[in-house]
């Protein structure tokens, strides 16, 4: 699961060795930050894997961060907001996804067809 916020970008998936767990991952240690601080654990540097920073946290505590997340939306437009929160070269590159994803939506297919 990728998830964005107004504090950064994540990949969740289940941890390799240990079910009740899963490995948060992200390209900066920011973006795991307050999932570190709510699960009281350590980022793990990982400089040679995909993502470069890690945590491992159970099931209730990414549900938790995540509805923490939700809670903390009090703006209208998210690449505005990330502007503010992570500054102009992070509002580009979520400006690049979101444009990659423009790709591949229902109106572009559609379009694309005639």
């Amino acid at each position: 699961m990728w998830v964005f916020t107004q504090e950064g970008f994540v990949s969740v998936v289940n941890h390799n060795r240990d079910d009740g767990k899963l490995t948060v991952r992200a390209r900066d240690v920011r973006s795991l930050e307050s999932i570190a601080n709510l699960e009281e654990t350590e980022i793990i540097s990982t400089p040679h894997r995909d993502y470069e920073h890690r945590v491992f946290v159970s099931p209730g505590t990414y549900a938790e961060w995540l509805a923490g997340q939700v809670d903390t939306l009090n703006y209208s437009n998210f690449k505005d907001r990330v502007k503010v929160s992570r500054g102009k070269q992070w509002a580009a590159a979520c400006g690049g996804v979101w444009s990659t994803m423009l790709d591949v939506s229902d109106t572009h297919k559609v379009a694309s067809l005639y």
